[in-house]
């Protein structure tokens, strides 16, 4: 969770769960990002009785575990966007080409 503990700010909250909100902006759209874990299972991560983030948050999508660690998030409309297959392409006329 090195984005989170070094980039993010948090909230935490009591009511009506305990919880710890992460506040950052995504590392490549630079949108406001925010996630929300429960405290009880962010204490056995930083305890080390859980050992890998999957297994400490089941319940967060796996971009929302990447962006705590490392920054990056895929909002929901980019993996939209990314489905639909959306291609680049270039005509290039081979007889314009340098080489």
């Amino acid at each position: 969770m090195y984005y989170a503990d070094n980039e993010c700010t948090y909230k935490e909250s009591s009511e009506p769960e305990h919880t710890y909100t992460f506040t950052g902006h995504c590392r490549t759209t630079h949108d406001l990002v925010e996630v929300t874990v429960k405290g009880k299972d962010l204490f056995k991560l930083r305890s080390g009785r859980v050992k890998y983030i999957q297994d400490a948050f089941p319940y967060l999508s796996p971009d929302e575990r990447e962006f705590l660690m490392t920054g990056f998030y895929t909002s929901p409309f980019q993996e939209e966007e990314s489905q639909v297959g959306n291609e680049l392409r270039i005509d290039v006329n081979k007889d314009e080409l340098p080489f």
